[in-house]
């Protein structure tokens, strides 16, 4: 994952493509929003996405697993 992501406001799509060896997912929070892949775990091989509108703001990005946020699985989204 980047150290840090920058957008401008709007619309937009994340998706996930699980590429490691153990189940990951994707989750961005901050500013009201909460949007998460479907499958708060989903196995290798596999890709979820959702849609959110991101306004200005500061939002993290991160892995919802136990410990894979601590272990680097993060990143701030700065919306402009």
């Amino acid at each position: 994952m980047p150290a840090q992501l920058s957008l401008d406001a709007g619309i937009y799509t994340f998706t996930a493509v699980n590429n490691g060896t153990i189940s990951h997912a994707l989750e961005l929070t901050g500013n009201g929003i909460d949007g998460h892949t479907p499958d708060l775990a989903f196995g290798p091989g596999h890709s979820e996405g959702f849609t959110v509108t991101l306004k200005p703001g500061t939002y993290q990005v991160f892995c919802p697993i136990d410990g894979h946020q601590g272990l680097g699985v993060q990143a701030p989204l700065v919306v402009h």
